[in-house]
C-alpha cells in the first residue's frame, strides 16, 4: 500500500505518495531535518512547534487504494 507523510498542519509533504513505509519514514526524517536551522516548525496558525515535538506530530498515513 502507498503512504503519505502528513505535516502537523494536515498537509502531505508532496503530491505523490511513497511506495513503501520505509520510503515514507525516510521522507519524514528529511522533512523534520529541514527545520533544524530555524529550530522549530512554524504551523499555519502561527504556532511554533519545537523540533522535539515535531517527531510526534508528523504522521505517516497509509493510503487505502480501494
Amino acid at each position: 500500500m502507498p503512504f503519505r507523510v502528513i505535516s502537523p498542519d494536515g498537509i502531505p509533504d508532496r503530491p505523490a505518495p511513497y511506495k513503501t513505509r520505509g520510503e515514507a519514514e525516510q521522507a519524514k526524517t528529511e522533512f523534520i531535518e529541514r527545520f533544524h536551522h530555524q529550530g522549530y516548525y512554524a504551523a499555519a496558525n502561527g504556532t511554533r512547534i519545537p523540533l522535539d515535538e515535531l517527531q510526534r506530530l508528523v504522521e505517516i498515513e497509509e493510503i487505502d487504494t480501494l
